[in-house]
């Protein structure tokens, strides 16, 4: 043997060598989904699968076993949870029996597209993965299936005609449907429901266009109406210890990859949603809306089931609920501190134009009318905001007394306030009305241009009127019109009526206050 030769077999020897080691140190995952592996969510297992086995680069090899094949369905989550598989997927509100506050997906019409989906999953993502991390699991990712519409085998317009129907029920939601609507309930995972339908154990259930294509459901039933009730969530989960037991690299890795594959698949669910409703036409099935009067029915059993739901869950599942609304507002409130800050901007501009004016020996007319007004608008655009930064003066003393009335002592003074600003609010847009009907004139020297007046007031009319308005607008300079600086006192004390109820609300429900700012002692 030459010294060549040795020397490649050398290095072929520390390359095999190495790639068996690197074999040896790859941890092997197992991870067992429900649904068939030509389900978009089994698709999208694989390509995590593969995302987690190039970003680690090999040291987690994830397999994946659609289907039920490894685990059922319904004994996923256990299986995860014991460490019989390190990683699986499974239907959220498939677990709401265990812990109710993991149906929040399942509330019927009140996040009925995939962009309300997202936000209502924004506002239960925290409050979830600490429920779930008292089960010893981790959420890496979750993808929302279509919205929920009923297949049955014969047309129906009204529960007249749901009576006795022997349903298939996968959670608490559905099956408080079923009942509801005096049908019969009937427990069947996903992989088993051609053969309940097939057999007559269930006539009906309540699925995305998804499940149907996919099990093929035209063979057995008629009808699919689309209701849209809720988009549930599937979501890969790992065992809390296995993952805790990675290094902070992998775990950056995987979660890299879990990203991803969200983003992918809630796309790829919106892409489908309808080519699935095209097939099930294709195939024979009657694809329409629900009816008026069966729609009227299924919002009123949702209500019930959402008030039933809150009562359960409590704090937590009205902060899940009101958080979209709470977040809107609070950016409303922002932007009207935003416009407070650029009023005093303007009172600076206004100071710098006076000296410079009083420097040339000019005269700059209306300018200390202008820079009062900019003060005015300065403070009630300011009032909201500072509010919710815990910026207003708050005598605390009696609070601080006793944590036991502390509770009812700050929901009275803040419902007291609420009741006050709405009184202030009232009379402050009251003072406007009554000022433009007087066409009230400033006494001072400021004057504004005809057309910013016109501007002001097409938001008090009709569009149609809009034209016809501009129309007839000169452009002349005249006397300030007093409703005009008036407008920010109007604005600023209803948007301070709204953030004090609106405050009020979140003291109730959470039970705690969510005005926190630095305290003087």
């Amino acid at each position: 043997m030459t010294i060549f030769t040795k020397v490649i077999s050398n290095a072929a020897a520390t390359v095999a060598l190495a790639i068996v080691g690197s074999a040896a140190s790859a941890e092997k995952w197992d991870m067992p989904m429900a649904y068939a592996s030509s389900n978009f969510h089994s698709e999208m297992g694989v390509v995590f699968a593969d995302k987690v086995r190039d970003y680690t680069g090999g040291d987690i090899d994830i397999t994946v076993h659609p289907g039920g094949s490894l685990f059922k369905g319904g004994e996923i989550k256990r299986a995860v949870q014991t460490g019989q598989a390190p990683i699986g997927e499974r239907f959220m509100s498939a677990h709401a029996n265990e812990a109710p506050l993991l149906g929040w997906d399942n509330l019927p019409f009140i996040a009925t597209t995939y962009e309300q989906n997202n936000s209502l999953w924004d506002a239960a993502k925290d409050k979830v993965n600490a429920q779930l991390s008292d089960l010893n699991l981790v959420a890496l990712y979750t993808c929302p299936w279509p919205g929920q519409g009923f297949y049955f085998k014969k047309a129906v317009s009204s529960s007249k005609d749901t009576q006795g129907v022997k349903f298939r029920s996968y959670n608490t939601a559905t099956a408080t449907f079923a009942e509801e609507l005096g049908m019969i309930p009937v427990q069947v995972e996903a992989a088993e429901l051609s053969q309940a339908l097939a057999t007559g154990v269930a006539e009906s259930f309540i699925s995305s266009g998804s499940t149907g294509y996919d099990r093929k459901v035209w063979e057995h039933l008629t009808h699919y109406y689309k209701v849209n009730a809720w988009l549930p969530r599937n979501y890969v989960m790992v065992n809390k210890g296995v993952w805790e037991g990675l290094g902070s690299d992998v775990q950056a890795n995987i979660q890299k990859a879990a990203d991803e594959t969200g983003a992918a698949c809630a796309a790829k669910s919106a892409e489908l949603a309808n080519w699935y409703f095209e097939q099930l036409e294709a195939n024979g099935m009657k694809v329409e809306d629900a009816g008026p009067e069966f729609l009227a029915e299924l919002e009123a059993i949702g209500a019930k089931m959402k008030a039933d739901w809150l009562s359960e869950v409590g704090a937590d599942g009205q902060a899940v609920l009101f958080a979209p609304i709470w977040r809107f507002l609070d950016k409303l409130y922002k932007a009207a501190g935003v416009l407070a800050a650029c009023f005093m901007v303007v009172i600076l501009l206004l100071i710098i134009g006076q000296m410079i004016t009083r420097w040339a020996n000019l005269t700059f007319p209306g300018s200390t009318e202008y820079a009062g007004y900019a003060m005015a608008a300065t403070s009630f655009f300011a009032l909201a905001y500072t509010l919710t930064q815990g910026a207003h003066i708050r005598v605390s003393v009696l609070l601080n007394l006793n944590r036991h009335t502390k509770f009812w002592l700050d929901a009275a003074a803040m419902f007291i306030a609420a009741i006050t600003a709405t009184y202030f609010a009232r009379y402050a847009i009251k003072t406007n009305i009554v000022s433009e009907m007087l066409n009230d004139r400033t006494q001072g020297q400021d004057f504004v241009p005809e057309w910013l007046l016109t501007l002001v007031a097409m938001f008090g009319n009709s569009p149609a009127k809009w034209s016809e308005m501009w129309a007839k607008t000169g452009s002349d300079w005249v006397y300030t019109p007093v409703w005009l600086p008036q407008l920010p006192m109007s604005i600023g004390t209803v948007l301070l009526a709204v953030a004090i109820w609106d405050y009020l609300t979140r003291l109730l429900a959470l039970r705690e206050t969510q005005i926190h700012g630095e305290s003087l002692k």
